[in-house]
């Protein structure tokens, strides 16, 4: 094989492979699309010395956002943004 074509055919078998390693699985089904939505307690990953809690999901911004941004943020009570708190049993 002559030099010039080793770096080509090294990218077209590299190639090759990435797409194999990249294909789902022949009895893999596809996602089904989901609309977003705010996470449960549950599907956090696991505290090492609690279990999470969740508050309300709250229209707004949180409070500690409000300090740090000031008047950088959108008048208060915009319903376009809505979030949820997150926390733990371990004090702060």
């Amino acid at each position: 094989m002559p030099t010039r074509t080793l770096p080509g055919a090294f990218a077209a078998l590299a190639a090759i492979a990435s797409g194999t390693a990249l294909a789902a699985p022949d009895g893999a089904a596809p996602a089904s699309p989901r609309s977003p939505a705010f996470l449960s307690p549950g599907e956090l990953p696991p505290h090492p010395t609690s279990s999470w809690t969740a508050g309300e999901v709250t229209e707004g911004v949180p409070q500690e956002l409000r300090l740090c941004l000031g008047d950088e943020l959108p008048a208060h009570g915009h319903r376009y943004s809505r979030y949820r708190e997150f926390r733990t049993a371990k004090l702060r």
